[in-house]
C-alpha cells in the first residue's frame, strides 16, 4: 500500500518554537493573555498561501496566510502560537488537525 502525501525529514528544515497561551487575571484589566514556550524545538515546513483580512484593534488589517506542518503528532491547538526561529515570525493559528504524521496548522502571520 503507497502512503500519499509522505515528506521526507529533509522537508521539515523551518525550526519552530511553540508558544502555549495561559490567562492570567488582572483586576483593573480583566483577563490578559500571556504565551510561554514549552522548551521545545519542532521542525517544520511552511507554505505561504496568499492574503487574509484580521481585525485588529476594530480595523481590518491584510495579514499573510500560512500552512505549516510539523513532523509527528504534536498536542497544539489555536489558542497557541509558533515561531520561526529562523525568520522571527509569529504564526496565529486558526485551525489545526492530524494528517500523514504530521500536525498541520493553518493561520497567518503576525
Amino acid at each position: 500500500m503507497e502512503i500519499m502525501n509522505k515528506k521526507g525529514a529533509g522537508q521539515y528544515n523551518r525550526p519552530m518554537s511553540h508558544l502555549l497561551r495561559s490567562t492570567s487575571i488582572d483586576n483593573l484589566a480583566g483577563h490578559n493573555f500571556t504565551w510561554t514556550p514549552d522548551g521545545n524545538t519542532y521542525w517544520a515546513s511552511v507554505q505561504q498561501i496568499g492574503s487574509v483580512d484580521v481585525e485588529v484593534d476594530n480595523r481590518l488589517q491584510t495579514k499573510t496566510s500560512a500552512k505549516v506542518c510539523l513532523r509527528g503528532w504534536l498536542t497544539i491547538s489555536t489558542t497557541d502560537r509558533l515561531i520561526d526561529l529562523n525568520f522571527g515570525e509569529t504564526y496565529i493559528l486558526t485551525s489545526v488537525y492530524r494528517g500523514a504524521d504530521e500536525t498541520i496548522c493553518e493561520g497567518y502571520i503576525w
